[in-house]
């Protein structure tokens, strides 16, 4: 059970590279990853490392909450 939540969580939260987002931010932000869920874009990240490591706290946040 817990596994198709992890499942559900990876698809829920998405880190898109710089390029594959728009939004008012895009200018001064167009070179950075945004980390989004399905609100919408959450954060932003000049590193992908960042981001994916936000993801995670994100998910795991969620699994043991």
């Amino acid at each position: 059970m817990k596994n198709s939540r992890l499942n559900e969580l990876l698809q829920e939260w998405t880190v898109l590279p710089p390029g594959l987002w728009k939004n008012e931010n895009s200018q001064t932000l167009g070179d950075w990853y945004a980390v989004c869920n399905n609100d919408g874009i959450v954060a932003y990240f000049g590193k992908a490392e960042d981001a994916f490591r936000f993801r995670l706290a994100e998910i795991n946040r969620v699994l043991n909450g």
